[in-house]
């Protein structure tokens, strides 16, 4: 009899410790291909394995019980990247993804209780990065300095959210941070030598790749990624974080590659060029500048820390970058300036005079700008005078006034452009 019974409970107990795989969702634009895998609770990483095969990308799971409502096979007719995905087995599934094109890139996440698989077509890709390296070099010959604002998570990631366990929260980190990004733009962009990128301007998630991506490929002086702290077991603790990136986690980070992105071509462009003296050294320098100017508008402790995880956004090549750590949401200090327009706004500001700091005391290129003069010919004139007069080869006279030969006329007006440093 007890025999039966511990048989009888060894079989309950197993069949509950599989997780449900409930359904499969997907959008199809022209930039990007999402697909999700929702399951019935939250999963473990090594619950999922993704393997790429010749012609297809297949999800081999682990624990999981597929739903009797799961679809065998989903034809997808509108998308330019996939025929099929087609399911094998209940129990433990296998999920493949079958491929009509070679041209195509993928990275893949889990977040919750979701599996993300997203696919991106390689030439959109390149026109993309073209497109931003076009832009961002127009910016460089106005003199301007390129300031890449990361506001954290967005889309079905919510992020940090109180109240905690409400179904509908009234605050939601998403939200808090792309607000405190714009207001840090606006603020930034009132100096005529600053431009500033966010890599989301509305509410849609990003995956970290994109973001570092988008700091790489606009060849970013600084990147700032915004977040928000939550401590639900205290309410008491409060404060803002400045993360920096530190080169003993450099193996760490490598794997964490891997992760994100199993295209080898993207992550190299990404990840092998980094300059570990500016990635390291000049994020410390930034992150005392933001600490300084912080602390005049927020009376809590204001600390810079070293990312345990040393994420991907921190380690963005070449350039200063930092994570800060905008407060605590399960404080009701904290709150306060996410509720209250006029103290987001001072924090905003706070945030934005801490980068300019930093750019105007640590860079080569100093706040410049080209200043338009108007010179009107003199008699006795030449272009050799004028040129040594204001410091310019007879060329670029000739080239900025559109002359076809060396003779001047008295009166005649000329334009130069000479570049005023502060």
């Amino acid at each position: 009899m007890w025999k039966k019974l511990l048989i009888l409970f060894l079989l309950i107990s197993q069949s509950k410790a599989y997780i449900l795989l409930k359904n499969v969702r997907y959008s199809i634009a022209p930039e990007k291909e999402r697909y999700v895998l929702d399951f019935s609770s939250r999963l473990k990483k090594d619950y999922i394995k993704v393997l790429k095969r010749k012609n297809r990308i297949c999800v081999y799971t682990k624990n999981i019980k597929a739903s009797y409502r799961f679809p065998k096979v989903v034809y997808l007719y509108n998308s330019k990247i996939l025929k099929k995905l087609k399911l094998f087995k209940r129990v433990n599934p296998k999920v493949c993804f079958y491929i009509k094109t070679p041209n195509y890139i993928f990275n893949y996440f889990i977040y919750k209780n979701k599996f993300v698989l997203d696919f991106y077509k390689k030439d959109i890709e390149r026109l993309k990065t073209k497109q931003r390296q076009k832009f961002a070099e127009n910016l460089r010959k106005q003199h301007k300095f390129i300031v890449v604002l990361d506001p954290g998570h967005g889309g079905f990631d919510s992020g940090a959210v109180w109240p905690i366990k409400s179904k509908k929260p009234y605050l939601k980190e998403k939200d808090i941070v792309l607000k405190l990004a714009k207001l840090v733009k606006r603020h930034l962009e009132k100096h005529p030598n600053v431009k500033v990128i966010l890599t989301r301007n509305k509410d849609v998630y990003v995956s970290l790749y994109e973001r570092s991506k988008i700091a790489t490929d606009y060849g970013a002086d600084i990147f700032v990624s915004l977040h928000v702290d939550s401590l639900p077991r205290s309410s008491r603790v409060s404060g803002i974080t400045i993360y920096t990136s530190s080169p003993r986690y450099k193996k760490y980070s490598q794997k964490m590659v891997k992760v994100f992105s199993k295209e080898p071509v993207p992550v190299k462009a990404v990840f092998e060029n980094l300059a570990p003296s500016i990635t390291y050294s000049f994020s410390d320098d930034l992150a005392y500048y933001l600490k300084k100017h912080i602390k005049k508008v927020y009376k809590r402790k204001v600390s810079i820390k070293t990312h345990p995880k040393n994420i991907i956004v921190i380690r963005t090549p070449g350039r200063p970058s930092v994570l800060i750590e905008a407060g605590f949401i399960t404080s009701k200090y904290d709150r306060s300036f996410y509720i209250n327009k006029r103290k987001l706004n001072k924090l905003a500001k706070a945030i934005a005079d801490g980068i300019y700091t930093y750019l105007k005391s640590y860079s080569d290129r100093n706040f410049c700008k080209i200043k338009k003069l108007v010179y009107y010919v003199k008699k006795g004139d030449t272009l050799w005078r004028v040129s040594k007069k204001f410091k310019v080869s007879i060329d670029k006279l000739k080239k900025w006034n559109n002359l076809k030969s060396y003779t001047l006329y008295q009166g005649q007006k000329l334009f130069i452009y000479k570049k005023v440093c502060n």
